[in-house]
């Protein structure tokens, strides 16, 4: 039998804030402690990164703030563009995309109908000048989705499954709370069954109780419809409920990988070894 082709595939993935300079790889990362180029005073985010998403997994991506892990999330999200690297997207119809040498057109085609993005901050993933049921339309719009009732019907079955009362699909984000908000961005980024979804940072600053509740209502989410997920936190609480394998990530490199399991019993670099002690 032959396995499924992953649905992404990272090869050398990095990027440099700066005008960059031929040391700039060399002389950052993990073991030079820093992610700043000593020589130009660049900023290298990310570099030299790479793995695989299959269908249906959750990959966690887990470091502290200035690791790369939003920076890699940006830039699969087509947000940004790389200095070097490579990203091949394979949907379940086995199209191929090389999402860095797509043009314009091909990559707002992937974000609006095969990704979704979830915001640490609501405020950067939706529109708080239209309703609830608004910001589902608006996503719906850029698919196949037209017609007022069909919308309409389509928001509120988004909003049922993402637990956001159908009462309120006409009141405005801004009236919501924190946890309702990001369920609504849930919903927003599901309206066009997306095959891959990005997470980032979607518990930071909630409640204890309403983050337990964003996440179940992701792996429901994901066991119901099979979407690929990147979650990206520096809580390994989410990361040990919901990602399947993990990414360490420090200085903007991959320090450890592997099962979540395997990495928060056993972890094996130094940092991973800090980041579990600290949470026990």
């Amino acid at each position: 039998m032959i396995a499924e082709a992953p649905i992404l595939t990272v090869d050398g993935l990095t990027r440099i804030y700066g005008p960059g300079c031929p040391r700039c790889v060399s002389a950052t990362g993990d073991e030079a402690g820093t992610n700043v180029c000593p020589h130009c005073r660049s900023v290298v985010s990310i570099a030299n990164t790479g793995f695989v998403l299959h269908h249906g997994e959750i990959l966690g991506v887990m470091g502290e703030s200035g690791s790369g892990k939003s920076t890699l999330v940006k830039l699969l999200h087509l947000e940004d563009k790389p200095t070097a690297g490579s990203a091949q997207y394979r949907d379940h119809d086995g199209v191929h995309d090389d999402l860095f040498a797509a043009n314009a057109q091909r990559q707002r085609w992937l974000r609006n109908h095969r990704f979704g993005m979830v915001h640490q901050n609501p405020h950067l993933g939706l529109n708080f000048r239209v309703s609830a049921g608004g910001n589902i339309a608006e996503r719906l719009l850029m698919g196949d989705v037209f017609g007022y009732r069909a919308i309409r019907t389509r928001a509120t079955e988004l909003l049922t499954r993402t637990e956001v009362p159908r009462a309120r699909i006409d009141h405005m984000p801004g009236g919501f709370s924190g946890g309702m908000q990001q369920r609504l961005q849930i919903a927003r980024a599901l309206a066009p069954d997306p095959q891959l979804l990005f997470l980032d940072e979607v518990t930071t600053g909630l409640d204890l109780s309403v983050q337990a509740k964003i996440l179940d209502l992701i792996l429901e989410i994901q066991q119901e419809s099979g979407v690929a997920m990147i979650a990206v936190t520096h809580d390994l609480g989410v990361i040990r409920l919901l990602a399947t394998r993990t990414l360490v990530m420090r200085h903007g490199r991959i320090v450890e990988s592997g099962l979540t399991d395997q990495i928060l019993e056993d972890p094996q670099h130094p940092y991973t070894q800090q980041l579990v002690s600290a949470a026990l």
